[in-house]
C-alpha cells in the first residue's frame, strides 16, 4: 500500500472564529503477487479545531477514516473475487527437447489438478510449453501440479521456480534455466 496527504491551514473559520483545514488524500493498494490494483481511493475533508495542529489531528483522523472503509471493503471485495474463481496463472513446462508426448502428458496432468480449472495452452515447442490456467486450490500450484505428475517418470527430474502469477516447471532441474538466463 502507498499513499500521501496534503493538509492546508486554511485560516480561521468565519463561523466559529477556530482555526480551519482542509486536505486530501491518496491510497493505492496493490496485490504483491500480481501487481493488480486492488482497492485505490482519493478523499478531500475539511475540519476545524481548537489549534492548528488539532485541526490538522481531527482532519488526518477523517482522512484516514473514510480512506481505510473505502479501500477495506474493495479489498475485501478483491479477496472474495479471488476465492470465487481463483487467480490467473501463468504455467511454463521447459527443459531440452520436449516430445509431443511430454507436452500431451503435462496438458493430461493440468487436467487432474484440484482447482485448476479453465487451462488454455497458448504455446508450445520443442523448448517450452506455456498454459494459462485460473486455481482456486490450497496448495501452492507447482507442488499441486509436480503431485499430478508425480507417477510418470518421465517428469522425475522436475523441478520449479515461481514468481509471482508465473510458475516454471523445469524438466531437468531449474538451475540450469537459471543459469541460461
Amino acid at each position: 500500500m502507498i499513499g500521501s496527504s496534503v493538509i492546508y491551514d486554511v485560516g480561521v473559520d468565519r463561523n466559529s472564529g477556530q482555526p480551519a483545514c482542509t486536505g486530501v488524500a491518496s491510497t493505492k493498494t496493490f496485490s504483491t503477487k500480481t501487481g493488480e490494483d486492488i482497492g485505490s481511493a482519493t478523499q478531500s475533508e475539511a475540519a476545524i479545531g481548537i489549534s492548528s495542529d488539532n485541526c490538522r489531528a481531527k482532519l488526518a483522523g477523517k482522512l484516514a477514516a473514510s480512506l481505510g472503509n473505502q479501500v477495506g471493503k474493495r479489498i475485501q471485495d478483491f479477496v472474495k473475487r479471488r476465492t470465487m474463481y481463483g487467480a490467473e496463472y501463468v504455467i511454463r513446462l521447459t527443459g531440452g527437447a520436449l516430445t509431443l508426448m511430454n507436452r500431451t502428458a503435462f496438458n493430461q496432468a493440468l487436467k487432474n489438478v484440484p482447482g485448476l480449472e479453465k487451462a488454455t495452452q497458448r504455446q508450445a515447442g520443442t523448448d517450452k510449453l506455456e498454459v494459462v490456467a485460473t486455481y482456486r486450490g490450497t496448495d501452492p500450484l507447482d507442488q499441486a501440479v509436480a503431485m499430478a505428475l508425480g507417477g510418470n517418470p518421465m517428469f522425475a527430474g522436475l523441478d520449479s521456480m515461481v514468481d509471482g502469477n508465473i510458475v516454471t516447471l523445469c524438466m531437468n532441474g531449474c538451475a540450469k534455466t537459471k543459469a541460461a538466463r
